[in-house]
């Protein structure tokens, strides 16, 4: 059934009824539960609050799958944010057009990327880019909850764009709402089967609908995931078998 609730929604409901339990883990050992997902959420809306992101901003990111994305992503999503995942490895021509269509405020991108966003006119006056070091520094801080902003209601509000890959043409804005991202998750849950204690092998881009629509499910249904920064054919059934995947 399609929930009725949103993304910030779903993570706190998720951090009340089983808080300790393991959602995300990476390759090198780290991992998080629910509530400290959430607390990490909570801090980073506050440090985009901070930043001047509010309900409606639009707020580019270009820095591939990891932790810092995901918490980025929620935190975007709890003020009424709009998140634009950018493919780190695109260039030239459909870089510069994803660039100056997106009417981002705030460009996060790899450290590598700072230049290549640069020279697609991204330092337009009203645009500022940080480096991925710079966002960390600014949204990873623990911060007071006096500071944090309302968690939005209304479902059918634009929460991010999704840019094709540009195959046929310049890359395209695929506009999706919250309600949208809500049923992609539930509609993934069905067809995976998923069941309460799945690992899920994480490796789909999060600037593809198949990395965010399995964030959320994360939220909507006790599981775990396994994130890799992509996948891998030679490390795949060694990552199976470490971390006891049983869906993909």
């Amino acid at each position: 059934m399609l929930p009725d609730f949103g993304i910030n929604e779903a993570l706190k409901r998720r951090a009340s009824t089983n808080p300790d339990s393991t959602l995300l883990v990476t390759l090198d050992g780290t991992s998080l539960g629910a509530r400290s997902l959430q607390s990490r959420v909570e801090s980073a809306a506050a440090g985009f609050h901070e930043a001047g992101i509010g309900p409606g901003s639009h707020v580019l990111t270009a820095i591939g799958n990891s932790v810092d994305a995901v918490v980025w992503f929620l935190a975007l999503a709890k003020l009424g944010a709009v998140w634009i995942p950018v493919n780190p490895e695109t260039r030239g021509p459909g870089l510069r057009h994803i660039v100056r269509t997106a009417n981002a405020q705030l460009l996060i991108v790899a450290d590598e990327l700072v230049d290549n966003f640069t020279a697609a006119e991204a330092n337009e006056t009203s645009q500022r880019i940080m480096s991925r070091r710079e966002a960390a520094e600014l949204l990873n801080r623990t911060r007071d909850a006096s500071t944090r902003d309302q968690d939005p209601r209304d479902l059918d509000e634009l929460r991010c764009i999704i840019f094709t890959s540009g195959t046929t043409g310049p890359p395209k804005g695929v506009m999706v709402t919250e309600r949208m991202l809500m049923a992609a998750a539930a509609a993934t849950g069905l067809a995976s089967r998923v069941e309460d204690a799945d690992v899920f092998l994480f490796w789909e881009p999060l600037h593809h609908i198949g990395g965010s629509q399995l964030v959320i499910l994360a939220l909507l249904e006790d599981i775990r995931l396994v994130l890799v920064p992509r996948f891998s054919a030679s490390r795949f059934w060694d990552q199976v078998h470490k971390f006891g995947v049983t869906k993909l």
